[in-house]
């Protein structure tokens, strides 16, 4: 994977973790629908691919510290 890629899977996986981020101290867990799957779930290509995207960020980050360490 190059530079290039990892930049917008970095960006991807910005976007989709968005939704779910705590920002402030107003967080009440009984505001948000454990259901909610941003529509992944109907959209079944989305979210192999989203999954896919998320294995090669874990599997890059982490051949990156291997590499540091």
């Amino acid at each position: 994977m190059n530079n290039k890629e990892m930049k917008t899977l970095i960006k991807t996986a910005r976007k989709f973790a968005k939704p779910f981020r705590v920002t402030d101290d107003d967080f009440r867990l009984k505001d948000f629908d454990p259901g909610d799957t941003l529509e992944t779930s109907e959209d079944k290509p989305r979210a192999k691919e989203t999954i896919d995207h998320g294995h090669r960020s874990t599997r890059r980050t982490s051949e990156h510290a291997l590499c540091a360490g």
